[in-house]
């Protein structure tokens, strides 16, 4: 199940906190329709929080991209109800974004990582 959470539920202090919590529990009987507006409104929300800006919602939009990369890339084309040809062309559009979400965490992982090390550092 995919859960919809807040910026401030992502005060972690280091990479792998986050990466736990990007965790999905994908259930495939639940139908696909459904996966995929969820991976809809993942990306949505992680388009939210990195124009906001701040340190909380750069966490939280690592988060939310993460799981929708992995949603995406990992669980839909392993669903039951993917070989409808529909639901096939929907996620090869999806997928279109994948490239440049990929980049768009690299750079977030990064600018988290010295954020921490920052911190690390202060203490």
């Amino acid at each position: 199940t995919v859960r919809y959470t807040t910026p401030g539920d992502y005060a972690s202090k280091s990479i792998e906190a986050l990466n736990s919590k990007a965790e999905v529990n994908f259930d495939h009987d639940k139908p696909l329709d459904k996966w995929l507006k969820s991976a809809h409104v993942l990306y949505n929300q992680a388009q939210v929080q990195k124009q906001e800006g701040t340190d909380d919602t750069l966490r939280h939009y690592y988060v939310l991209m993460l799981r929708y990369v992995d949603i995406v890339c990992n669980e839909i084309p392993n669903h039951p109800g993917y070989v409808d040809k529909g639901r096939q062309v929907e996620h090869k559009k999806i997928m279109k974004t994948v490239p440049s979400a990929v980049e768009d965490l690299e750079a977030a992982k990064e600018k988290l990582r010295k954020q921490y090390e920052t911190e690390f550092e202060r203490k």
